[in-house]
């Protein structure tokens, strides 16, 4: 039979051995903030929009990825910039236009937008990619190893969305560039983070009233936060082959749908949004 020390020593082991499976609120903070950087520059790179030379390898859990390398060139330094120093709390978008003959970044044709769009638990938005003040001490109820398993996998099917694309190639010379959308009741008004300035909504309008395609890549939960990724393109091109992707998402997306409901929280209005000073241009397109 167990004694009460004995017993008391079991209940302290059982009890941290949960604790350490579980994920913190500074541990999905970091996995989301992970996420993002991993499929951004992925995206970007697998989209040809810098060199070979602006990315390393880089690893979540077993599953290989491209980071972006900050000290290649002047144009990974700034998206390193974006990336690390532009903050975000409701949706961060990585968009693609056609330069043609616009005089004006505003006035260019977006062609693909990749958007990122969080949520929040009920203490509402504290994420942010300038941050340094993390919640401590919050309950964990997700498995470590379960949140790290639907990271790698909504992370693949991004990915393998993405690579399904048809080629930018005919599109002629084209510029990225990040935005970013905040929630008005949390975000002071005449606040622009470093490298961002004041974005207008009249292009994102009329883009958006094109007849465009748009695919759902998935949405990522943990107990404190969640991510929903979606894909949108002007093309008409391999629609079958897009199509058939956005439903291995959309699947993915179901079997996490009831998970949302504990991190949805409250949604706030988002009207104040960024974008960068100056776009980058693609430097080299391969696919």
């Amino acid at each position: 039979m167990l004694s009460l020390s004995s017993l008391s020593c079991w209940w302290t082991s059982q009890t941290q051995l949960v604790r350490q499976s579980t994920v913190t609120q500074t541990e999905s903070l970091a996995l989301m903030k992970n996420f993002l950087r991993a499929s951004i520059s992925s995206i970007v790179h697998q989209r040809g929009l810098l060199p070979e030379e602006c990315f390393e390898d880089a690893t979540i859990g077993e599953l290989r990825v491209k980071r972006i390398n900050s000290k290649a060139s002047e144009d990974a330094q700034k998206l390193a910039n974006w990336l690390e120093q532009g903050q975000f709390l409701e949706q961060l978008l990585l968009q693609i236009f056609v330069k043609g003959d616009a005089k004006k970044f505003e006035d260019m044709k977006m062609i693909e937008s990749f958007s990122f769009g969080f949520q929040y638990g009920e203490d509402g938005p504290n994420m942010s990619l300038l941050s340094k003040r993390m919640a401590r001490g919050a309950r964990a109820t997700g498995s470590k190893d379960h949140v790290i398993q639907f990271t790698k996998e909504m992370l693949t099917g991004v990915l393998d969305m993405v690579s399904s694309l048809p080629s930018l190639n005919k599109h002629g010379e084209l510029v990225f560039a990040l935005k970013i959308l905040y929630f008005d009741e949390k975000t002071p008004r005449d606040y622009e983070p470093p490298f961002f300035r004041p974005a207008p909504l009249e292009n994102d309008v009329s883009w958006f009233s094109e007849d465009i395609l748009r695919l759902n890549g998935g949405l990522l939960v943990t107990p404190y936060h969640s991510c929903h990724v979606e894909v949108a393109s002007s093309s008409q091109e391999d629609l079958t082959v897009l199509k058939e992707n956005d439903k291995g998402a959309a699947k993915h997306q179901q079997s996490q749908a009831s998970a949302s409901k504990q991190t949805s929280g409250k949604r706030l209005t988002s009207r104040k949004r960024s974008t960068v000073d100056e776009p980058l241009t693609a430097r080299k397109r391969l696919r």
